[in-house]
């Protein structure tokens, strides 16, 4: 009977709260005025197939990803798996914003450009959770706070793209 049964993730709640001061840290040494954001953790898949060789290749990124409502003010900036380095900062002017989406069944949001010649599509950012196990993202992230959190936020950035005139399909949370 239990043959099909999903397993409950496991996380080692000891690491989750290491690795969520760690990404507080890193915003915080890379970003001035750091504490003023909110952080979370976000992982974006990138897959490619060559035709000829007949090979898939995936590239994982890892994200820490940081907003405040005040000016609707969002910084992204590539981070290792390990969490001890980090890319440039990359501020995101709420002007740039074309379209925001949200996928519920992939815990998927988007953030859509004006210029994708400039800025390229869009910022892709997966913010579910990370079981210790797993292999390709930071493990043991936890945040259903943090996400929840997000998404309010979110929903309101939304909101203020479309009182400036920009057509936004509706999004489920």
């Amino acid at each position: 009977m239990g043959l099909f049964k999903k397993k409950e993730p496991v996380f080692n709640l000891e690491n989750v709260e290491k690795n969520k001061q760690k990404i507080r840290e890193l915003f915080n040494a890379a970003v001035e005025d750091g504490d003023s954001y909110k952080v979370l953790h976000a992982h974006a898949m990138i897959s490619d197939y060559n035709a000829f060789t007949r090979v898939r290749t995936s590239t994982y990124t890892n994200y820490i990803f940081g907003y405040k409502e005040e000016g609707y003010s969002i910084v992204v900036m590539s981070v290792d798996r390990d969490l001890t380095s980090v890319g440039m900062p990359r501020y995101i002017d709420i002007q740039t914003v074309k379209e925001t989406n949200y996928y519920k069944k992939y815990c998927q949001a988007w953030i859509v450009y004006e210029d994708s010649k400039t800025y390229g599509y869009g910022t892709e950012l997966q913010i579910d959770d990370h079981p210790s196990n797993t292999q390709y993202t930071t493990p043991d992230i936890k945040q259903e706070e943090e996400r929840e959190a997000f998404l309010d936020f979110f929903e309101k950035y939304t909101e203020h793209l479309r009182a400036m005139g920009r057509k936004i399909k509706p999004w489920k949370r």
